[in-house]
């Protein structure tokens, strides 16, 4: 029962991300059968509460586990890739077993944390945690319990059929027959790092480089999994974030947001922040009416917790309730241009402050933003802003 109610309110969540339309094809997908082997579900009047319904019926009969796959399957069908990553990212938190799988649709990224919760047979010889590139395996986590007398962790990674050379050496071994246990697994740009019960263990440097190629997860041998979890957290629950940025802010560098507007949204902010929100060098907040439409873009600053005056001039709205872009901000030697999807936007002269001390990005209200990245601008891009300028 626990696991069901967990399942209808991340469900519930994921339902919330959709716009009315959607809910209908997502509704009629369900109904007509997702694949197979799956029974028809009679087609019953097309409302919200039936999606709901229907789903009650769907837990009935094939369980929480194979309605969550079912869930999964339609979203990724209707192209909303994110929440159904969100769904697989709940699965192995519904009755685990050994050996387990899990496929990671999307692959790994940068600052992906993979976190097991489980127990050691009182009995046991080894158990392994695999990540895997199709038939290579990338991160090979191998604890031992009694190899020649000795406790060890083997890490390596087997590609094109053939092991790679072992790393062995550690001063710890943190598991115990019979014990629980907590492995986190943080995925970053250059190696693996594992944290046992909340202390950091090992790093190994990634031997394949194409982590959003490695898509399937394992667990074998002698262990107990209580939980599963995949991290970031899904985007659709958390609607506000501050992205630190590790790299250093200059000329002609760009500041990419993916994010996603929510079907009935009123208002987002994307914040441009020197350490805390009393120091914003750029506020962007398009806003919407109550039946979608854009009705400005207002931009401003603070400075020292005070606003100064908006800028509300809105030539173009670029933005949609319910659809993706992705935004650039362009840091020039004068001003912040910005692109949606590639195409100019407005721009924003700076006011009184160095536009190199920009360490977050806030992202607020009813958008949900993941993967901010700060890259050099092309050439392409460099030309483009010369041509503005020259316009002017």
């Amino acid at each position: 029962m626990a696991d069901q109610t967990k399942f209808f309110e991340v469900l519930q969540k994921v339902l919330e991300n959709l716009t009315s339309e959607d809910l209908v094809k997502f509704n009629t997908h369900l109904i007509e059968g997702v694949v197979d082997y799956y029974p028809v579900i009679p087609k019953p009047t097309l409302q919200f509460a039936i999606v709901q319904a229907n789903l009650s019926e769907m837990v009935k009969a094939y369980g929480t586990r194979d309605t969550a796959e079912i869930c999964e399957i339609t979203l990724r069908i209707m192209n909303h890739r994110d929440l159904a990553q969100s769904l697989a990212g709940i699965k192995g938190s519904l009755y685990p077993v050994v050996p387990y799988a899990q496929v990671l649709h999307d692959g790994l990224k940068n600052q992906t944390v993979i976190t097991i919760q489980g127990q050691v047979k009182s009995n046991a010889d080894q158990f392994q945690i695999n990540l895997h590139k199709d038939s290579d395996i990338a991160f090979h986590f191998n604890p031992r319990f009694n190899e020649n007398g000795k406790q060890v962790i083997v890490r390596n990674s087997l590609m094109r059929y053939a092991w790679g050379p072992e790393e062995r050496e550690l001063s710890v071994f943190p598991f115990t027959p019979g014990k629980p246990f907590e492995v986190k697994i943080l995925c970053t740009d250059a190696e693996f790092r594992v944290e046992v019960d909340k202390k950091p263990l090992l790093n190994f440097t990634h031997r394949i480089k194409e982590i959003n190629q490695i898509r399937k997860l394992t667990v074998e041998r002698d262990v107990f999994i209580k939980q599963v979890t995949i991290d970031p957290i899904p985007l659709w629950m958390t609607p506000q974030s501050t992205d630190v940025l590790n790299d250093v802010i200059s000329e002609n560098m760009n500041i990419i947001i993916p994010l996603h507007v929510k079907p009935n949204a009123k208002v987002f902010s994307i914040n441009l922040i020197k350490d805390d929100e009393n120091n914003i060098l750029f506020h962007m907040k398009p806003m919407f009416s109550d039946d979608g439409k854009g009705i400005m873009i207002v931009r401003n600053s603070k400075v020292n917790g005070v606003w100064g005056s908006e800028e509300r001039d809105t030539p173009s709205f670029t933005f949609a309730c319910g659809k993706s872009f992705l935004v650039k901000i362009l840091c020039t030697s004068k001003e912040f241009k910005v692109f949606v999807d590639g195409k100019f936007l407005l721009e924003f002269k700076y006011r009184q402050f160095d536009f190199t001390k920009i360490n977050k990005v806030g992202i607020r209200e009813d958008v949900i933003a993941w993967g901010v990245q700060v890259e050099p601008c092309t050439f392409l891009y460099v030309c483009f802003n010369s041509y503005l300028s020259y316009k002017k």
